[in-house]
């Protein structure tokens, strides 16, 4: 995977925002990590995967609190040979 990294705090202050997003983009553009406040002090994180084509694969939703994390949910997309979304599952 290509990483940019290119990080972008939406919040009027950042992170000491109570209510922010932190959006992680690769060259393409695409988001592949955004992270907001959860609740009890955890960070929800969630991660997109996408396929060879730039096509979604998987996204996972994980709360983060501290050294634990415990993934929340996890769907998978499958996509026909058009590149047109045809059945999505949550895991």
């Amino acid at each position: 995977m290509l990483c940019q990294n290119h990080q972008k705090y939406t919040g009027p202050d950042g992170t000491a925002s109570k209510r922010w997003t932190k959006t992680t983009t690769d060259l393409a553009g695409r988001t592949i990590q955004t992270e907001q406040p959860g609740f009890n002090n955890s960070t929800l994180l969630t991660t997109l995967t996408y396929n060879s084509k730039g096509q979604r694969e998987k996204t996972e939703q994980i709360a983060v609190s501290g050294s634990t994390s415990n993934i929340l949910r996890t769907t998978f997309y499958e996509v026909d040979p058009l590149g047109n979304q045809t059945r999505s599952g949550t895991d």
